[in-house]
């Protein structure tokens, strides 16, 4: 009973988000979401002859109106978008899909309204529900994205740590603004991995997959840009993500144990991340 008001708490919080604090978005981003829970109604009507290509032509067609986020994210999801139409011809879609898209739409929305907060507080113009719609988010994403209750716990804390300190007038310094977007990229590509993981076992990843994987790193990179330690990691993980999909695209067999190597080399912590956010693991 509390998990379920709290899920209607946050859902409230999001839909009376006022707008002109978060800008005039040309499209919802719940308006995405409804269109992938339509297509996962649709699936889950008939697996064996889903009518999901409409809604994925629908999401692909809106994407680009979609000004509200970083375009780096905007050509994730059309890439996704892609790979899943491709899989929906050859009736290869999963469950997992669904909610793996759901969750790149969120957390686009996401990233792009922690980094409203963060020029906010920069000006001292955050206010306290600026705060609290980036945590109702950060509750959102983890619900559709199926997120480890440890991650999602360790982010609401992280966001709340952070909202206490600028209420009672502490400036947030960089150190602590980077460690939490790197615990949050770390909480994606803890996801990613899984679900990368599971598909290579069964020998059914596909190369979008892997480039999931490899530009969230790149995102940890562009965080931590001055540590040349961390960029070293970032080689040798695009050298470990170039190595299993060649791999899986010769449709060789890929072992759980393999993936530990790489799971291990996303999720180490930066030097730079001074600070305790949290940790994954």
């Amino acid at each position: 009973m509390k998990h379920l008001l709290t899920g209607v708490a946050a859902c409230a919080l999001l839909a009376a988000a006022p707008r002109a604090a978060w800008g005039d978005d040309s499209v919802d981003y719940q308006t995405l979401v409804q269109v992938v829970h339509d297509a996962q109604s649709a699936w889950e009507a008939d697996p064996a002859d889903p009518d999901t290509s409409s809604y994925l032509a629908d999401i692909a067609s809106t994407l680009p109106t979609w000004t509200d986020v970083a375009s780096t994210q905007r050509a994730r999801l059309e890439r996704a978008i892609e790979d899943l139409t491709r899989r929906a011809r050859n009736a290869s879609l999963e469950l997992e899909d669904f909610w793996k898209l759901e969750g790149m739409i969120i957390d686009a929305k996401c990233c792009a309204e922690v980094r409203k907060l963060w020029r906010a507080a920069k000006g001292r113009d955050a206010t306290r529900a600026q705060f609290e719609y980036v945590a109702a988010l950060l509750d959102e994403r983890a619900q559709a994205a199926k997120e480890h209750p440890d991650l999602r716990l360790m982010l609401q804390e992280g966001i709340k740590k952070l909202m206490r300190m600028y209420l009672s007038g502490e400036a947030l310094p960089l150190a602590q603004t980077s460690t939490f977007d790197d615990a949050m990229v770390r909480s994606m590509l803890d996801r990613a991995v899984d679900w990368l993981e599971n598909k290579a076992v069964e020998r059914k990843a596909t190369r979008e997959q892997f480039e999931y994987v490899r530009d969230l790193m790149k995102d940890r990179a562009r965080i931590w840009s001055e540590d040349l330690e961390f960029q070293a990691l970032v080689e040798r993980v695009q050298a470990e993500i170039d190595r299993l999909l060649d791999r899986a695209l010769s449709s060789q067999a890929i072992t759980r144990d393999e993936f530990m190597k790489l799971r291990e080399l996303c999720l180490t912590r930066a030097r730079g991340a001074v600070t305790e956010i949290g940790s994954i693991g």
